[in-house]
């Protein structure tokens, strides 16, 4: 988020999601559904015990089950 909000990037976030968008950062609600896209990840084991990245994977794993 960091990315967009400097205006370096953009993001495409879940309704959820978007009450945590930077006030700076301007937001659009699409016109229609995106296609569904597969997402995959791959870490190093020695990373396991990185927080943030152990985060990102259990709200990855969270989200799964909802877009099957």
């Amino acid at each position: 988020m960091a990315a967009v909000e400097s205006g370096l990037g953009v993001a495409i976030v879940t309704t959820q999601m978007a009450r945590l968008f930077p006030q700076r950062a301007r937001s659009k609600t699409l016109s229609s559904a995106p296609k569904p896209v597969c997402i995959a990840v791959g870490y190093r084991t020695n990373r396991a015990d990185d927080k943030p990245l152990a985060v990102f994977i259990e709200e990855l794993r969270k989200a799964a089950p909802a877009l099957a």
